[in-house]
């Protein structure tokens, strides 16, 4: 039932679910959604048991590292540890230094600012490098130390590199994460941040009585993955039901934008997908080279106290059992993000399509190709004017 009502979304629906989303989240739970979701879900268990039966894309030899030149826009809550990747890639394969590795102190389980200063005096990280998604640039020192912040792609998105997730895992890991809002906070040219509407909304998303369903269906929770692509931040307040304060302008968020984010996913660099994070490590090494060190690069960092963890600790793969350890979904309740589920459908398909490009398998490739793909999209329709 649940795969034939997919089927039926993608031959018969795909050209007027745009129409369609264009109200606000609470109002956009409807059988589209929903079969973007149930779509998804379908993608990823037969994508899980192909990649579960097969290693081989983790298995050496890699090529040689490329050291192109690449950005990181890291989305809240899909995968910190990643940048330990992108860390290596672009400056030194070292086992000293990875996300969660203790300053010279001791004191700190993270990498801050003094302590990755020495790369730029020794050189070590090329100039040509960025660790910001933004193109303005801010020195070699605060782009490093600024790992973990939140940047929205801004211009051209060919040298980005990116990790979605899973809508209903990441905003799920993001409310039991202290509710997580990064980005929400941001002005803009009309001082939003100081304004009482801003206030409330900021008390009333945060409170603690907030269950996931209700903090899922906060307006300017939704749609982060989608905003970020964008240009926004992943947690932009909205204004009313489609208007939302990004920096320095306000957008709509709606159908229009929600295609142009779609559209840009294969202008990307490279798209990985935390839900799928051993083979998103492993996909990266096989397009841009570089060794493959599993002890640092699969840890698991800033693990949700949720779980019994703390955060900022890192936890190595042997204790991670990142595959089995998924949110409820069934906390949500109704809710379906309208915008990020069909945004990542768009982001699964090209990463299968580079899974396919670069797998070392021959049996792994035609298992890939066994998997059902999007249709491409749609140009959008002119307005139809009657003859008078």
């Amino acid at each position: 039932m649940a795969v034939s009502l997919a089927v039926f979304f993608l031959l018969t629906c795909r050209y007027t679910a745009y129409k369609f989303l264009d109200a606000p989240s609470e109002v956009m739970n409807s059988k589209i959604s929903l079969s973007w979701k149930i779509w998804n879900k379908n993608i990823m268990s037969k994508l899980h048991n192909i990649l579960h039966n097969d290693d081989s894309l983790c298995m050496a030899p890699f090529p040689e590292r490329r050291r192109e030149k690449i950005k990181w826009c890291h989305v809240p809550k899909a995968s910190s540890t990643f940048f330990t990747t992108v860390f290596r890639y672009a400056c030194v394969e070292s086992e000293e230094f990875y996300v969660g590795a203790p300053t010279k102190s001791g004191r700190k389980k993270t990498m801050d600012a003094a302590y990755l200063a020495k790369f730029a005096e020794i050189q070590l990280c090329p100039e040509n490098h960025s660790f910001f998604s933004r193109s303005k640039k801010f020195g070699l020192v605060r782009e490093i130390s600024s790992w973990s912040t939140h940047e929205p792609i801004r211009g051209l998105p060919t040298s980005t590199v990116m990790l979605f997730r899973s809508p209903s895992q990441r905003i799920l890991s993001a409310y039991y994460f202290g509710k997580h809002l990064w980005g929400a906070e941001m002005k803009n040219n009309d001082g939003t941040i100081s304004s009482s509407r801003f206030q409330a909304w900021r008390q009333f998303a945060s409170r603690p009585s907030q269950t996931a369903r209700n903090f899922a269906a906060t307006p300017g929770v939704n749609a982060c993955q989608t905003k970020m692509m964008m240009g926004c931040y992943c947690a932009t307040r909205m204004l009313n039901a489609t208007r939302m304060a990004c920096p320095y302008h306000w957008r709509s968020l709606d159908a229009s934008l929600l295609y142009q984010a779609r559209k840009k996913i294969s202008q990307l660099a490279f798209v990985g997908i935390q839900d799928f994070f051993a083979a998103s490590v492993c996909l990266f090494h096989r397009k841009f080279g570089g060794s493959f060190n599993p002890k640092f690069e699969l840890a698991l960092f800033n693990l949700s106290p949720s779980r019994g963890g703390i955060k900022h600790q890192l936890v190595h793969p042997d204790n991670a059992q990142l595959s089995k350890d998924r949110w409820n979904e069934s906390e949500l309740l109704d809710f379906i993000d309208a915008f990020d589920e069909p945004l990542f459908a768009s982001a699964l398909d090209r990463f299968i399509a580079d899974l396919i490009l670069f797998a070392s398998s021959p049996y792994l490739r035609s298992q890939l190709f066994s998997l059902p793909r999007l249709p491409p999209l749609p140009e959008p329709q002119p307005p139809h004017f009657p003859l008078s």
